[in-house]
């Protein structure tokens, strides 16, 4: 393997090793920058989500809102990314060229392809199956606000 391989694998590796933590910290802090200590669980795609024995009926429906857009708030892309280098790491070392990677170029051409493809596919199971129920929740919030009102 070439010095430029090494190094352009180095580049993409610390890359989504740095956007995993990034994806972490997003769902587990309350802020990108949060210390270790602060992250709870209440990340940012069901920030303000989990309900608290002092909330009353109005905070508890905008939690149920809060919560019901998580899967559309959450940043698909990174996910995309880390599996697609991912499998390509297992696919090339594995099965194209057992044992070793193939010269840098071919590897970034097949983690954008595949990335595309998955982000894509994200996408559409996004928009096309987690819209509908995010929008069953929405209506049925705003019928119990006109219950309790």
């Amino acid at each position: 393997m070439r010095t430029l391989d090494i190094i352009m694998y180095a580049i993409l590796l610390a890359s989504v090793a740095y956007i995993s933590w990034i994806e972490r910290q997003d769902w587990e802090c309350p802020s990108p920058h949060s210390k270790i200590e602060e992250c709870n669980g209440n990340g940012m795609p069901h920030r303000n989500s989990k309900p608290l024995p002092s909330d009353n009926c109005a905070e508890l429906l905008q939690r149920i809102e809060n919560g019901a857009g998580a899967e559309r708030k959450s940043i698909k892309w990174r996910r995309a990314l880390m599996l697609s280098t991912g499998s390509m790491l297992v696919l090339w070392f594995l099965l194209l060229t057992p044992g070793r990677l193939p010269e840098w170029t071919k590897f970034y051409m097949s983690v954008i392809i595949v990335f595309v493809i998955i982000r894509a596919q994200f996408a559409w199971y996004s928009y096309h199956r987690f819209k509908i129920p995010e929008e069953y929740i929405y209506e049925a919030v705003n019928g119990l606000k006109k219950c309790i009102q």
